[in-house]
Parts: C-alpha cells; sequence; structure tokens
C-alpha cells in the first residue's frame, strides 16, 4: 500500500511539474524570448533547453528588434545580462518544482493519513 501511495504520489508531482514548466515555456515565449535577448539563429521555446539564449559576439542594445539577419549579433537588452537571465531560469524552475510539491504533499499526506496502520502487537493476543 505504501508503494502504491508512493508511485502515485511520484506521478502526480511529475505530472504537475511538467505542466508548470509548460506554462513556464510560455511565459519566457511572451515576456523573455526576442523583448529581453534576441539570438539570430535560436528556435521558439528559449526555456527548453536552457543556457542557448544568446552566444558568440553579444551586445547589448536598448531596444531589441527581430528579425534581424543571422550575420548580425545576438543582442541583449540593457541591464540584462547572461548571469541574470540564468537566475531568472533558476527561479522560474524553483518555482515549478515549489509549486509541484504544494500540489504533491497534501495529497500525500492526506492519503497517508487514511491509511490503515497494519502493525501487528504480538502482545496485544496474550491480553
Amino acid at each position: 500500500m505504501k508503494l502504491k501511495l508512493a508511485i502515485s504520489s511520484l506521478g502526480l508531482f511529475a505530472i504537475s511539474f511538467v505542466v508548470f514548466n509548460g506554462v513556464m515555456g510560455v511565459i519566457w515565449e511572451i515576456y523573455f524570448h526576442e523583448k529581453v535577448y534576441n539570438c539570430t539563429d535560436s528556435l521558439p521555446f528559449g526555456y527548453f533547453p536552457p543556457g542557448d539564449w544568446v552566444h558568440g559576439e553579444v551586445q547589448t542594445v536598448a531596444v531589441i528588434r527581430n528579425n534581424v539577419p543571422m550575420s548580425n549579433p545576438d543582442t541583449l537588452l540593457e541591464g540584462w545580462s547572461i548571469e541574470r537571465l540564468w537566475q531568472t531560469w533558476w527561479l522560474m524552475f524553483g518555482g515549478t518544482v515549489l509549486a509541484s510539491l504544494a500540489i504533491t504533499c497534501p495529497v500525500f499526506m492526506k492519503s497517508r493519513q487514511r491509511t490503515p496502520n497494519k502493525t501487528v502487537n504480538p502482545t496485544a493476543d496474550r491480553l
């Protein structure tokens, strides 16, 4: 019974983790990709995989311009850096872990409370 509970809790965590990361991927596309940085040869969904946001020669600019030729350098918005992008990514990723735990732990604890304890007391029969 405990194994079944653990597997179902792990499954709930995995499903919520995937869903929350999908949401974070969409948020990343809306607020960061081509707004905070522009990679001339990037594909959509820069949240997956992380770290390949800009590379090679990187230029800091006041306004991100999209659809520039690949011969142009990658750009970062003024005030942003690769380290700050990483910090933002880790914050978002950590948020998915915490949100998944926030969903899983109460369900796990509630299920655990309902699971009867089947320990046998050998002295109970003698009384």
